[in-house]
């Protein structure tokens, strides 16, 4: 469902360290990916009064890799990469945007909106990856309400985006512990 394919992530253009794909949990699929040169992630509170930008450095590039788990954010940086996600039950609504040459593509929590510009050429369709992100929201909302004991995050509770927004990392073992 997405055009970079594999072969162009899995190497050292885009990302300063593993691919997006070694990053993965085992039984973790990508459904769509999107691709951006130098814009990276940008995260503003819902407010719209403070606003964090964490941007690709050098020739590297954002990716964010919407699994069957969550969306999955990977900054490419020469220091090393930059690291978020998003889990499903915390989003309430995506977008997208186009205007002129770009296309943005905003994922809405309760306190947080996340905005990922996305090169076409490069990435999943927009409209779809939209459209899956809203029904997948929708189910884990759905059985998150079910299951209201259960809240702790796959990647550890202090890993999870929260009111705080997403915690970054650097080193992806980090995601494991």
């Amino acid at each position: 469902p997405f055009i970079g394919g594999e072969d162009r992530c899995t190497s050292n253009t885009y990302l300063s360290g593993p691919s997006i794909y070694d990053r993965l949990e085992d039984d973790e699929q990508i459904h769509y990916l999107l691709v951006n040169d130098w814009y990276g992630l940008v995260i503003k509170d819902a407010g719209g009064s403070s606003k964090q930008s964490y941007a690709p450095t050098g020739e590297l590039h954002g990716l964010a890799a919407v699994t069957d788990r969550e969306i999955y954010f990977v900054i490419g940086r020469d220091d090393g990469d930059e690291v978020a996600f998003i889990e499903f039950s915390d989003i309430t609504d995506a977008t997208v945007e186009r205007g002129g040459l770009s296309t943005k593509i905003q994922f809405e929590t309760e306190d947080k909106n996340y905005i990922f510009r996305v090169r076409e050429r490069d990435s999943s369709d927009s409209d779809e990856v939209v459209k899956y992100i809203r029904n997948r929201s929708a189910e884990q909302n759905s059985t998150r309400h079910d299951n209201a004991s259960s809240s702790q995050s796959r990647r550890g509770d202090d890993q999870s985006g929260d009111a705080t927004g997403p915690k970054f990392v650097t080193d992806p073992n980090q995601l494991s512990e």
